[in-house]
């Protein structure tokens, strides 16, 4: 046994580990919950971003002593929110999240799974809550059910169309088809502002393409017809949105100035001259007033 002598201690080879395993899993994707109790139609802005921002600082907050998981970024921007039940009922609010994080994990945690299983604690939902009541009336909790990310988020894509708006405008002289075209792409934003600036989640991220469907002169008068396409989001049926409240309900408010309107949308036109609106509506409005 002369060989062995002088071998005092084993030789131990270190384990071929790595401590931690750093990668991002960036997304971009739709976040949905549905809030119990809100005694709201949908949300104003002040209240969208707002609930933005505490759901974003109160995940943060959720990871801060979790070792697993680290260097979280995230940013969450309202979409849209209806109450799907009347004042007392569901409000269901849609966001766009964007996360960012490393994790040791294995397998690595989708981006799913570090914005959902805050929702399984109880403590992390009472907070929420809590949070969140401050800026809106009512809300008594998050339905469990109700809180889903990316694919799991319902929402449908739409498209309707309309060929009867009808505006009719005096004199006939100096308007021209490229100044009614001017005039009805003009409407059209307005109403795509209108319904965009509301998020509300039965029709919003609303596009709109105008056609001048017939345009001639009537007594003295331009009478133009127009149809629009409307390609919008909805977490309604389709049968849930008229097309017709669409095209009309942003003119119609109280708080709208119809003969100020017109008269600053007319003189954009290319002769600039000073026009009357004794009528703008649907056909079937037309056929009524007329």
């Amino acid at each position: 046994f002369d060989e062995l002598v002088g071998i005092t201690e084993p030789i131990v080879k270190e384990p071929d580990y790595t401590p931690h395993i750093s990668d991002f899993d960036i997304t971009d994707q739709y976040f949905s919950m549905t809030l119990l109790g809100a005694a709201v139609d949908s949300l104003d802005e002040f209240s969208r971003t707002y609930h933005a921002d505490t759901i974003t600082k109160n995940i943060l907050k959720y990871y801060e002593n979790d070792p697993t998981v680290w260097d979280i970024q995230m940013k969450t921007v309202p979409v849209a929110s209806a109450n799907t039940a009347g004042n007392g009922g569901l409000l269901e609010v849609i966001y766009e999240q964007t996360v960012q994080y490393k994790s040791d994990r294995l397998p690595m945690p989708k981006a799913s799974e570090i914005v959902l299983a805050p929702f399984d604690n109880l403590d992390f939902v009472n907070q929420l809550v809590s949070d969140m009541a401050t800026q809106v009336t009512g809300i008594s909790g998050i339905d469990p059910g109700g809180v889903k990310f990316g694919e799991e988020v319902n929402f449908f894509s739409y498209n309707m169309f309309i060929d009867d708006m009808i505006i009719k405008i005096s004199p006939d002289e100096g308007l021209d088809n490229f100044g009614s075209t001017v005039v009805t792409q003009s409407l059209s934003m307005e109403v795509a502002q209108y319904w965009n600036e509301k998020n509300w989640a039965a029709l919003y991220e609303l596009e709109i393409t105008t056609n001048i469907m017939d345009f001639f002169v009537e007594d003295g008068y331009v009478l133009i017809t127009y149809g629009q396409s409307f390609a919008f989001k909805s977490i309604f049926d389709k049968d849930f949105v008229n097309k017709y409240t669409v095209a009309t309900e942003p003119f119609e408010s109280e708080s709208f100035d119809q003969e100020t309107y017109f008269k600053a949308l007319l003189s954009k036109t290319p002769s600039g001259d000073f026009y009357e609106v004794p009528f703008f509506g649907t056909g079937e409005q037309y056929g009524e007033y007329y």
